[in-house]
């Protein structure tokens, strides 16, 4: 069927109805609220309706939210409508999305796979979640695919942070219907606080996001379970963390990992795909392999001991604590940048700067009683 392109913009609206044509479907643009009222009433006339609307939330009334509201009592027209939200006003838009049961959405700017995408979970309207979100294989619905793999042994909690909702939305579906838990953050800021405040069994982490990009929100991460590795010498490890990014450049993955990521998936992403990394990152150990509870500085021991001991570091300095905590400052301030140039070596290969940069840390955890760190 057609779809209704309803744009502020003539060029943005030209743009639109030139990704739909590159993929077979007819649209026609309108820019206001009075020309897309016309333009569904002679439709209607015609008994030749709309398929879609694609309407800009930015549009003065009667088009909008506005819009919306005047079908708020039809349904299966809130279903229908995809609303493009500007990126500076996402927040209070998503709110009137949710007031009005606007369930579908896509942010400024996106791309032609991301206009298909929200035009599929459109489509699947509230029945998406017993039937079909087809928005990573046409040739098979996510159901279909899904039953073919394998269910998880375990459910996971797992943090999916990503700023566009629709992605949201098919990728939280896509993870509960393969019985997964999952917590969303609109950014690597509220990421951040998510995993400060809650446990998660794995993160998965968009790259270009705004206030907090995902390799930074990745970082701050790492840090914060640099500090708990100390404190917490029992059963502690860190959480996995797989990338996504629609961009897959010459540089990713080295950035990726440098950043302290474990993983790396594509958009659009597949569902096998997904599953795929699920399981590398969260597969159970075998009973003859390393604990699972454990992280691997933690491995050998068995009893967590020698991970660290300031009681040597407050006798090598007859007790002062001032300065105990000073280098503990220090130490911390430097170990975020120290550990993405260890993680970047070891992906370049670069065994002489591993070495260097080894010798460095031992003789910095050494001051801290890390026995088992400066045996090793």
């Amino acid at each position: 069927g057609r779809i209704l392109v309803a744009a502020v913009n003539e060029g943005f609206g030209r743009s639109i109805c030139a990704m739909l044509k590159a993929c077979g479907i007819a649209s026609r643009c309108v820019q206001s609220g009075e020309a897309a009222l016309e333009a569904l009433a002679a439709a209607h006339e015609r008994n030749d309706p709309f398929a879609f609307v694609l309407m800009d939330a930015a549009m003065p009334d009667p088009g909008g939210f506005d819009l919306a509201r005047r079908y708020h009592e039809a349904a299966p027209w809130l279903d229908r409508i995809v609303m493009m939200l500007s990126s500076h006003s996402q927040r209070n838009d998503l709110a009137r999305c949710h007031q009005l049961g606007l369930k579908s959405r896509i942010s400024k700017p996106f791309s032609r796979d991301d206009l298909i995408e929200a035009l599929q979970v459109a489509h699947c309207g509230d029945q998406a979640g017993d039937e079909v979100i087809g928005a990573f294989d046409p040739e098979k619905s996510l159901t279909e695919i899904l039953c073919e793999m394998d269910a998880p042994q375990r459910k996971l909690e797992i943090l999916l942070v990503e700023d566009n909702p629709v992605n949201q939305t098919v990728a939280t579906r896509m993870l509960e219907k393969i019985g997964h838990r999952v917590t969303v953050a609109n950014n690597g800021e509220e990421a951040v606080e998510a995993f400060d405040g809650g446990r998660f069994d794995l993160i998965l982490m968009d790259l270009q996001m705004p206030v907090m990009g995902g390799l930074e929100a990745t970082q701050a991460i790492r840090a914060r379970e640099a500090r708990r590795s100390w404190a917490i010498q029992g059963d502690w490890r860190p959480i996995p963390i797989v990338a996504m990014t629609a961009h897959a450049m010459a540089g990713d993955r080295e950035r990726c990992l440098e950043a302290g990521m474990d993983d790396y998936v594509s958009k659009p992403i597949r569902p096998a795909d997904l599953v795929a990394a699920i399981g590398r990152m969260c597969e159970p150990v075998s009973d003859a392999g390393v604990d699972g509870d454990k992280s691997l500085l933690e491995a050998e021991g068995g009893d967590g001991s020698g991970v660290a001991d300031l009681g040597e570091t407050r006798a090598l300095f007859d007790g002062d604590e001032e300065i105990v905590q000073q280098l503990l400052v220090v130490f911390f301030r430097d170990l975020g940048s120290t550990l993405s140039e260890l993680r970047g070596a070891g992906a370049r290969g670069d065994l002489v700067r591993l070495g260097e940069l080894a010798h460095s840390i031992k003789g910095s955890v050494g001051l801290f009683g890390a026995q088992r760190a400066t045996e090793a």
